[in-house]
């Protein structure tokens, strides 16, 4: 029991703990089972993701993390660069070099190890989540195609997929228990994640934002002096936690308002002699000085306002691990300070860039092909707490709905349609209320508050990702654990609420078997294919009538055996079992996608997950350099000459990386040649008709090898009419349908070329 003030009168309140679950029997499962299970999922997807990790050529941004790390660990220093986002990265990657050797295998270990701990996470959050509902969060995690690709991928994407997964557990943990200890476990995951990667401030920003909202009446009193912010609630104290730990790193966000200021506070990519992000003269550098000083003094003013001792050794143990990471140990002093501002600045610098310049519905396509089981099961689920909430719910849906049918639509014709195009002023209103009012819905759903609290981190970002300029196929890796706490949640409790002996016992399976079998004939139906002068008479014609006809009869006869069994089981029993039967062939589906995307395409582009990579050409030139290197009498004569246009020193700067006679020259350049003395020249082949001339004799006659490729993106620049034909004309629904289901391209892959050179003298040491 405690007195305060609620909602602006003075009331004895009792303090409750967080509603967890939904209204249900939960189902019975031992612990010893559950703690099988789990420990199954875990060496499952450990092995998984193990198995042939170091066969797939390394990507460029894997040879940028590898070379840096491989820096570190042979004691050279790399500094922090917002490019390459926080420290943590190159640490753990340096880290599994120094005990395991550097190797395309140990460059991802690191990544492996944190995507496989991250299907444990449930296991901490089974109160909330339910026994079910973990359980079935866990296996999602296991194998989602995006985390169990970006597991075997040495970026920071499932690295922060952990931490902020971690994030929420020690949250909810909290104000489930109210232990100091998961207070100071949420600060140290805190300084984890912002020395990692900068999406961490879109997470925390999107957590802070719910328990404002959550706490919007403690907040009112505290402000008319009704209430002391020590009397806040345990939703409250996340709040102060997260704004009194991170307020520092968000103020460079005022360069957004640079130009009325008449300062650089965050320079732009390429003014002279300022790194991009950082204040631009003395006077920009003193202004963000004080601001960061000042916001981080209000941060600590607040915390100790709330709690002092509790709120001192969450910001000692934060700032412990942010400075030791960010500083490299110590070795790079200004790391902290670049970290604080110019991380920030830097990306808000690059947002006008749009880095892979992809559309806005992105992420809609790369959940529709990857993450469809998640992203629909959480809609779904949105789906019903609105229709169970009533008009309220529903009516914000419809607005949102609406709103961004006609904002798209005013964005497209400005684009491309009229010569005289609507302003920005009339598409900006429409847009803004879209994105505000699918915000809003979760919060206005009837359930419990964990769901409420996982619906909003969801849909929270992916509206984020889907505004941030950049966007790229490793961040659905992050977007993609909130949907999936989503979908375990609400599919356990799904599953609880059927009886599922008394289905069993009223022929329910037949149900269950029916809703596949249905979306096969359904299938079947959309792509039949009508001959031209049907004649009974041939063979052919009437075949395909009885196929036609045979299609059309078990989709009457399933329809009336599920009427059936809607009137005998009940039809709320009989749309569960289907929504389970659904879950079911949608899980086989991403089973597929995942070991095609990981095993059979990890470096070949017919996936949408696979990113301008390295082909599998350089990956084995690089094997039989080394061999040659091997094979060769006098090893310290061995050179190599590598032509840099297009960046093409990446990754070979990673495969070299030992090598010590390696000249990389942009053969582009006016009198740029291979000189005589290199064992092996890698021609950019934009340059190959130019520099062939000018080899020396010595050298062979050339291989052609293709060094990187990527998914040709002919889904951009699309109109909602372009959409709409797409899904309603089966000729432009055929490709659609053979990508999804065989990874077919209607388009031929990208690619740029090069040509490798062997000197006469080189031992030949062919690996294919």
């Amino acid at each position: 029991m405690r007195a305060g003030w609620v909602d602006g009168a003075w009331t004895t309140v009792t303090r409750t703990s967080a509603t967890v679950v939904d209204t249900a029997t939960e189902l019975s499962i031992s612990p010893r089972v559950q703690y099988g299970i789990y420990a199954a999922l875990f060496l499952i997807g450990l092995g998984m993701r193990l198995v042939r990790l170091g066969d797939q050529a390394v990507h460029h941004d894997e040879s940028l993390h590898g070379y840096f790390g491989y820096q570190i660990a042979i004691g050279n220093e790399y500094e922090h660069s917002p490019l390459t986002h926080g420290m943590f990265l190159f640490e753990l990657i340096a880290a599994m070099f120094f005990l395991f050797g550097d190797s395309e295998f140990t460059l991802r270990l690191g990544m492996v190890l944190f995507g496989s701990a991250l299907i444990l996470v449930p296991l901490l959050l089974r109160k909330q989540l339910g026994d079910v509902g973990a359980i079935l969060t866990s296996v999602m995690l296991t194998f989602s195609p995006a985390l169990f690709y970006f597991s075997r991928f040495a970026r920071n994407d499932i690295l922060m997929a952990l931490f902020i997964a971690l994030l929420v557990v020690a949250m909810w943990r909290y104000i489930e228990e109210q232990r100091h200890r998961w207070l100071y476990i949420a600060a140290a995951v805190l300084g984890f994640s912002m020395a990692t990667k900068e999406t961490a401030y879109i997470f925390v920003v999107i957590f802070a934002a719910y328990f404002a909202w959550a706490t919007r009446y403690e907040l009112r009193d505290i402000l008319l002096g009704h209430m002391k912010l020590n009397e806040i609630s345990p939703q409250g104290h996340i709040l102060v936690l997260l704004v009194g730990l991170t307020a520092p790193f968000y103020v460079a966000g005022i360069a957004l308002f640079q130009d009325l200021f008449g300062l650089t506070l965050a320079a732009v990519e390429g003014t002279p002699n300022v790194a991009t992000g950082a204040p631009d003269g003395s006077t920009a550098i003193a202004v963000a000085a004080v601001l960061t000083l000042l916001v981080f003094g209000v941060g600590i003013a607040i915390g100790a306002w709330w709690n002092w001792r509790r709120f001192w050794v969450a910001l000692a143990i934060f700032w412990a691990i942010y400075a030791v990471i960010m500083t490299n140990f110590g070795s790079h002093y200004p790391g902290v300070i670049t970290g604080v501002w110019q991380s920030l600045g830097y990306w808000l610098a690059q947002q006008d860039v749009r880095r892979g310049d992809q559309p806005w519905y992105y992420y809609f396509i790369m959940g529709s092909v990857y993450e469809f089981l998640p992203m629909l099961s959480a809609v779904g689920i949105a789906l019903y707490y609105a229709i169970r909430t009533g008009w309220r719910s529903i009516g914000l849906i419809a607005i949102s709905v609406i709103s961004f049918a006609i904002s798209t639509t005013l964005l497209y014709t400005q684009y491309y349609q009229k010569p005289d195009p609507p302003s920005e002023l009339l598409i900006l209103p429409f847009l803004a209320l879209a994105f505000v009012t699918l915000i809003v819905i979760p919060l206005t759903l009837n359930t419990s508050r964990f769901m409420r609290f996982l619906l909003f981190w969801a849909f929270g970002t992916f509206l984020a990702l889907s505004v941030a300029g950049e966007k790229m196929p490793w961040l659905l890796a992050q977007l993609t654990v909130p949907f999936i706490f989503v979908a375990g949640h609400g599919l356990g409790i799904l599953t609880n609420h059927v009886d599922w002996h008394y289905v069993w016992q009223r022929k329910g399976w037949i149900v269950f078997a029916l809703a596949p079998l249905a979306l096969v004939a359904i299938y079947r139906l959309i792509f039949f294919e009508f001959y031209d002068n049907f004649d009974i008479s041939n063979s052919r014609d009437l075949s395909q009538f009885f196929e036609l006809w045979a299609l059309i009869a078990f989709c009457g006869v399933g329809l009336l055996l599920l009427i059936q069994s809607g009137l005998s089981q009940g039809f709320r029993t009989v749309l569960s079992v289907i929504a389970v039967a659904l879950v079911a062939v949608m899980f086989a589906f991403t089973l597929r996608a995942s070991f095609n995307a990981v095993y059979k395409h990890g470096d070949v582009p017919r996936e949408m997950l696979v990113y301008t990579q390295t082909t599998p050409d350089l990956h084995e030139t690089a094997k039989e350099i080394d061999l040659a290197r091997d094979l060769a009498w006098n090893k310290s004569e061995f050179s190599l000459a590598i032509d840099t246009r297009d960046g093409f020193a990446w990754p070979w700067s990673w495969y070299l990386r030992d090598y010590e006679g390696v000249g990389y020259i942009d053969l582009e350049g006016e009198g740029a040649t291979v000189g005589d003395d290199r064992t092996i020249a890698v021609i950019n082949a934009r340059n190959h008709d130019k520099v062939k001339e000018s080899l020396p004799e010595r050298f062979d006659e050339g291989r052609h090898m293709i060094h990187r490729w990527w998914f040709p993106e002919v889904y951009k620049e699309k109109t909602p009419g372009d959409v709409w034909n797409g899904l309603t004309n089966r000729e432009l629904l055929r490709p659609i349908a053979d990508f999804w289901f065989h990874r077919k391209l209607s388009t031929d892959i990208g690619y740029i070329d090069s040509y490798v050179y062997y000197r006469d003298d080189t031992p030949s040491a062919p690996l294919r």
